[in-house]
């Protein structure tokens, strides 16, 4: 009987994991990750006077520094120039890629999220990659119990039924993760 209650206990563990990665998953997609808006123009470029004459109605094109030094608290900083979203990112920030934004605090493009890892999707990012390494752990212990009470000769009520479990418990969130 020992056998069974600790076999239900992980299963039972093994459902609330699933509902805790499925609850960060969606978490962590739908917030934010700190995208900095685009601009709409650039910046006006410094000591540049507003007299430049280039004639027969062309605009001038003017290059931006790439990199200009701020001072943040009496520090000085320097600061990249991103051409796409016509901005001076702020520290730590950088220009994803895939999603084509800039972001705060960027980490990585992640495809099982579809987003990027950035200042705010990072809090719930961690727990979610934490909480799927304990389920595929909790996973490996119902496989593990059901294989050792099947090899010990004890026989399961409807044992075809929890192994459909176990295997349905491993499967699920992959096929939910799209991964092959």
């Amino acid at each position: 009987m020992y056998e069974y209650e600790i076999f239900y206990f992980q299963l039972y563990a093994d459902a609330m994991i699933f509902c805790q990665v499925i609850g960060l998953l969606f978490s962590t997609s739908a917030r934010d990750p700190g995208i900095i808006p685009r601009n709409a123009h650039p910046p006006e470029p410094e000591g540049v006077e507003g007299g430049l004459d280039v004639g027969s109605g062309q605009t001038p094109q003017l290059r931006l520094p790439r990199i200009k030094e701020v001072e943040v608290n009496g520090i000085s900083v320097k600061v990249k120039y991103c051409d796409t979203c016509m901005l001076y990112r702020p520290p730590r920030c950088s220009h994803c890629s895939i999603c084509n934004n800039c972001v705060e605090r960027f980490d990585h493009h992640c495809p099982w999220v579809g987003q990027c890892i950035g200042l705010v999707s990072s809090t719930f990012c961690l727990p979610m990659a934490m909480f799927l390494f304990i389920k595929f752990g909790t996973v490996s212990g119902v496989s593990f119990t059901v294989i050792c009470v099947s090899k010990s000769g004890s026989q399961f009520s409807d044992g075809m039924k929890l192994v459909e479990i176990v295997i349905f418990c491993t499967r699920a969130p992959l096929k939910i993760l799209n991964v092959k």
